[in-house]
């Protein structure tokens, strides 16, 4: 026995045999249709060569000798790697996905242990994002080759493609000692790569563990990095991806004493880096310790120094130490007036100086700007000259050196206050009319002229919404002018491609905003103004089909209107993902669904899903080229962006409302068996996501949307979005249980387990509490925001940031529907446990109704003015319909799912029949209903402005989509013995 286990130890250090020369030889020609994507003949000679090795299996002899030198190791290997490659083949081949995931579950049985199966199979599991299958291969490969570094750095990486932090600890540190062993040249053993890739690994820990990791993790991992910088300084071998590792460490600690004192003792490792980028990590740690007074001489010789191409931070840094420390010697009763570093005079005189000597430099002018703001928020003051001049003075200052340039109303937005606006208005008036009225050919056109102008026109629709001077006729004339100026200088981009934004398109995006206000200052909201907004923006889309803001400001009108079907369209044509999902997705996937256009959701919602997953696949591929490259502070961004991604709103926005769609349009019961294995992968991580529930992230972008409003409203603040956040994020939450609890349900539909082991730790009971408290929380978080001011004024407004119809939810009474009805499937499956109980026989399980609030809700359906009335759409009736087939969907699948056994039960102990018999006719009351909108739609005699075509066919669509869906409800009931 010990024999045998000597000689199984000893197999452990012998390499396992490559392929060999003639199989090579073989295989070459096959790997290079391989890269030339030509994969049918691929597998044909795959097979062939398979064929022809089939006794490559050795026997036990050959496995006994195999490490005397026999072939038969490496008859495996090609084996092996020709399986690989044929796996790989497949998955890249259209339409044999699932044949290929079947090979390489088999190939992963068998388990390859060479380089190049592994390297060639890794490659086609990576396609396959079976991550944790890799790990396992490589893990399997380094237990019986142990001294094989070029199989333990691909564990390592395996390891880092699946966030296993410990083990790539382990394995780096286990790499670093073999391959010091190894090496021909002797560096320290803690100054090599795979020493910095464990300590990676530390560090990730202690930021994954938010409790322990300031304690334990961070201050090891810095304790590794001092002692990799002190044995490195001894021989003069100190890298840059060193001193930045312990930076990195220290940032996260939070100790930027030292961090300032590592990078200056070590700053000639940055030599290749650009000054400028020097001096801003120096600039950041002094700003974190507040060693304002060493602060203040770097940023202003690095401003004088740099001259016009100063970087902003060293402009906002030092104000930012003058501003602070008058703060703080203010609050103590000194007075730094006395200090002529800390001297705000000092400071202006400093920043006027050097704005004559760079007139042309758009920082150096907004420093002043920058500075007079933060001072009037602080209430700070000094004496002495020079004075700063006040906000008015120096905004007319900066629109005459740079008003004819695009972004001038974008710097100074947040410095506007009416009296400001008032005084640039007034001053250059006479100019900006001269430029209005064009005078014929006196006015030659130039780009400079047009965005002076536009700038005022910025100013002055900003300067009217903020003194509430503005009149319904008004914002239509002021519309009707704006409009002009962009026919007027369209010319301008006559050169421009296709895909580029017109000079002029401002414009008309202004135009539309201005009918827009006209739209909410109408008495009864007349979306004709919407309707000519639309109408000017698709004028404007003629010369710039592909301008985002364009399609934006178009799309959110549409949206406002319940045309969705257009408004998926649009996103179409946008094209841009990431844009997407932080300025429409938000939107639209309230309202796609919503409103009844179930086809283009079940397109955008996989849509985003996919790019998201696709992004998150890609991380990574970046991870391991930051390691390789010794570049660790790009592992940390892309790991924060992989987070990002998996906890953005917008992703489990979308997977729930998918998920509804499937729920609601099953079939039959075949489709809802097969739907089974679906719902349990939906409940697998319920727990943890429920936990985690505040950790979504809002990565929506006001800013983008709102650029056009004034500073009063807002309407990127941090206020306004964490309202509206709050609020979509409740609503998210309503949805969610409310969908998890359905697909338990679902699992447990004809199924003897009552549930799949996924979800075997969940319960009817306790998705429903969770559901109740959900629905709880989000009604009393509307509760409080419907008093709100600014929440009453964004009802109806297309842009505003309250689009969850959580107001319906709470209108139709469906807390107290769905708990009902899910409390009645809980305790029918109670009673059910205690079947063999004369008790429980006895006991009246409880049937949930439909409520009255719905039934009501329905008869409100058949009036004339339902969706359409005055050729005015109502898009909340059309919200409120869907809600209500929705809510009707849901109870006939629930109660398909009580068995025959419980339905007899209720009949016996008296329950009314409406549960069988009302579902069917108020379905069949909202299909005649939906009917009739449809007639009236058609019908109706649309004004000019209306595009009545477009109206007809998304709103047609909607309705109909509507129908259908309960048209399938009244049938499933029929299949399903109701």
């Amino acid at each position: 026995m010990s024999s045998g286990g000597g000689k199984r130890e000893r197999d452990k250090d012998v390499p396992q045999p490559a392929v060999s020369v003639k199989d090579e030889r073989k295989l070459k020609p096959i790997f290079d249709l391989v890269d030339e994507g030509n994969y049918k003949q691929a597998i044909c000679q795959l097979d062939k060569f398979l064929k022809k090795n089939t006794n490559a299996k050795p026997t036990n002899a050959q496995q006994n000798n195999k490490g005397a030198g026999g072939n038969s190791g490496s008859c495996v290997a090609a084996a092996h790697q020709a399986k690989a490659l044929k796996c790989l083949c497949l998955w890249r081949m259209p339409g044999r996905q699932q044949e290929a995931t079947e090979y390489a579950d088999a190939l992963i049985k068998e388990g390859p242990e060479d380089d190049g199966s592994l390297s060639v199979f890794s490659l086609c599991l990576r396609d396959m994002h079976k991550y944790a299958d890799i790990e396992d291969l490589y893990a399997k490969a380094v237990e019986k080759n142990p001294k094989n570094e070029d199989l333990l750095t691909c564990l390592v990486m395996a390891h880092v493609r699946t966030d296993n932090f410990k083990m790539q600890q382990l394995r780096a540190l286990q790499l670093n000692k073999l391959s010091t062993a190894s090496a021909t040249y002797h560096l320290p053993i803690t100054a090599k790569p795979f020493y910095f890739w464990a300590v990676m690994a530390v560090f990730q820990q202690g930021q994954k563990d938010k409790e322990n990791g300031v304690k334990v993790q961070l201050p090891l991992a810095r304790k590794m990095m001092e002692k990799s910088l002190s044995d490195s300084s001894k021989i003069g071998a100190t890298k840059l991806e060193q001193v930045d590792l312990l930076l990195m460490i220290l940032e996260e600690l939070k100790d930027y004493a030292s961090a300032l004192n590592v990078f200056t003792t070590h700053v000639s490792v940055y030599d290749k880096e650009l000054p400028v980028l020097r001096l801003r990590r120096q600039v950041e740690y002094m700003d974190e310790l507040g060693s304002y007074d060493e602060l203040i001489p770097i940023c202003r010789d690095a401003i004088s120094s740099m001259q016009s191409s100063a970087d902003w931070i060293f402009f906002d840094k030092l104000m930012k130490a003058y501003v602070e420390t008058k703060k703080q010697t203010k609050e103590e009763g000194s007075d730094p007036e006395e200090v002529e570093l800390f001297h705000l005079g000092s400071l202006v005189e400093f920043l006027i100086a050097e704005r004559e000597k760079n007139v042309k430099c758009i920082g150096h002018h907004f420093a002043l700007l920058h500075l007079r703001k933060k001072m009037d928020e602080e209430e700070l003051s000094y004496s002495g000259e020079p004075q700063l001049p006040s906000m008015s003075s120096l905004v007319v200052s900066f629109y005459q050196s740079f008003g004819h340039k695009s972004p001038f109303f974008n710097y100074v937005r947040q410095c506007l206050s009416a009296d400001v606006c008032d005084c640039l208005v007034g001053e250059v008036a006479s100019k900006m009319r001269e430029l209005e009225s064009g005078k014929g050919d006196e006015v030659p056109l130039s780009l400079g002229d047009m965005y002076s102008l536009m700038s005022v026109c910025e100013v002055e629709r900003k300067l009217a919404r903020e003194r509430g001077s503005l009149t319904e006729e008004q914002c239509v004339s002021r519309s009707e002018t704006l409009t002009k100026l962009y026919r007027k200088y369209l010319p301008l981009g006559q050169e421009l491609q296709s895909t580029e934004p017109q000079y002029s398109s401002k414009f008309m995006i202004l135009a539309s905003h201005y009918l827009i206000d006209a739209y909410m200052l109408s008495e009864s909201r007349e979306q004709k103004y919407l309707w000519t907004a639309v109408d000017r923006l698709k004028e404007a889309l003629l010369d710039s089909p592909v301008d985002s803001q364009l399609l934006m400001v178009m799309l959110r009108i549409y949206q406002q209107m319940g045309l969705m079907q257009v408004s998926a369209e649009l996103m179409d044509r946008m094209q841009i993902k990431q844009f997407l999902l932080q300025t429409t997705c938000w939107v639209v996937s309230n309202r796609l669904a919503g409103c009844g256009a179930h086809e283009e959701a079940r397109l955008m919602h996989p849509a985003l899903i996919r790019y998201i997953q696709s992004s998150v696949r890609q991380v990574p591929e970046y991870l391991i080229q930051g390691y390789r490259n010794g570049v660790y502070r790009k592992v940390v961004d892309m790991l924060q962006w992989k987070q990002s991604l998996l906890k953005s709103f917008a992703f489990i926005k979308c997977i729930v409302e998918d998920m509804m769609l499937d729920i609601i349009e099953i079939d039959s019961a075949k489709t809802l068996e097969s739907r089974r294995e679906e719902s349990s992968e939906f409940l697998g991580d319920y727990t943890q996501v429920l936990s985690e529930w505040d950790a979504w992230e809002d990565d929506r972008d006001f800013d983008l949307n709102y650029s056009w409003e004034p500073a009063e409203i807002d309407w990127a603040s941090e206020q306004i979005k964490k309202l509206s956040y709050d609020l979509e994020l409740a609503w998210l939450k309503v949805r969610y249980t409310l969908v998890s609890t359905i697909s338990l349900l679902m699992c447990s539909y004809n199924n003897k387990q009552k549930s799949t082991p996924k979800c075997s730790s969940l319960s009817i009971s306790k998705l429903t509490s969770d559901f109740k408290l959900a629905a709880s929380d989000s009604i009393a978080i509307w509760g409080k925001l419907r008093d709100h001011e600014f929440y009453k004024k964004m009802q109806g407004h297309p842009f505003s940031p309250f689009t969850c119809p959580l107001h319906l939810f709470v209108k139709l009474d469906l807390k107290n529907f769905y708990g009902e009805l899910l409390d009645s499937v809980d305790d029918i499956n109670n009673t059910n446990m205690t079947n063999g109980d004369a008790d429980s026989r006895s006991q009246t399980p409880k049937f949930a109704v439909i409520s009255k609030s719905i039934i009501s809700s329905v008869e409100r359906m058949a009036t004339d003015s339902f969706i359409l009335a005055n050729h005015q759409i109502n898009v909340d009736n059309l919200m409120e319909l869907k809600m209500v087939a929705e809510a009707l969907a849901v109870f006939c699948l629930t109660i398909s799912i009580q068995s025959e056994k419980q339905r007899r039960r209720a009949k016996d102990n008296g329950v009314d029949e409406s549960i069988s018999t009302s579902p069917k006719l108020l379905l069949e009351k909202i299909i005649i209903c939906t009917e009739k909108v449809k007639n009236r739609i058609n019908e109706t005699e649309w004004p000019a402005e209306v595009d009545a075509e477009l109206l007809k066919n998304n709103l047609n669509s909607s309705l109909s989509q509507i129908n259908k869906l309960c048209t399938v409800k009244i049938e499933y009931l029929k299949k399903m013995n109701f």
